[in-house]
């Protein structure tokens, strides 16, 4: 079972960055994210996903929210402690083109 706490916000970018942290016996994990942008990282896997939020974020966000989160930190209490962390270094706007072939993956 896991518990979350919504923590202060901060200024990202110019953007308002909501903050939460969840905690469980295996992990404690904070992430920022916000809605006022319209990108969201999971745009790039909608073809392969069923559904419109992925499975990691189900336990905190609606799929009404769709987030885009900037940074996480999670430490791992299973094993030995280990922190984990994502950090997004710059939100800007580009056209991009993705080619599927390209990933083996998708």
């Amino acid at each position: 079972m896991f518990r979350s706490y919504l923590i202060p916000s901060k200024v990202i970018m110019g953007f308002n960055w909501k903050s939460i942290q969840a905690k469980s016996a295996d992990f404690v994990m904070v992430f920022y994210y916000t809605s006022e942008v319209k990108v969201r990282f999971s745009d790039l896997f909608k073809t392969q996903q069923k559904q419109s939020i992925s499975n990691a974020l189900k336990n905190y966000f609606k799929a009404v929210d769709n987030p885009l989160m900037m940074t996480m930190a999670m430490k791992d209490f299973k094993n030995k402690a280990t922190v984990t962390t994502m950090k997004g270094l710059d939100l800007v706007k580009k056209l991009n083109e993705f080619k599927k072939s390209d990933y083996a993956f998708m």
